[in-house]
């Protein structure tokens, strides 16, 4: 999660939420933080992994994060 202070207009476009294997917070946790420290503009970029060997096979679902977003979208608008 966005952790460091940022100067105001400051972009991060590479978060990952728990809609990805390999983090824990919640896009609304994220977002809300992201607010915090001055970010302007952030974008998620959630793991599909296509390999059936990885940890993270068949975790991600598109829908379930495309909606988590436009809730985002919404409420932080």
């Amino acid at each position: 999660m966005c952790s460091k202070r940022t100067r105001p207009g400051e972009i991060d476009y590479h978060i990952h939420s728990n809609l990805s294997v390999e983090a824990y917070s919640s896009v609304e946790a994220v977002c809300q933080r992201a607010v915090e420290i001055g970010l302007t503009e952030i974008a998620f970029t959630e793991h599909y992994d296509t390999e059936p060997a990885d940890e993270g096979y068949g975790f991600y679902d598109y829908e379930e994060s495309r909606d988590a977003v436009d809730r985002m979208r919404e409420r932080f608008g």
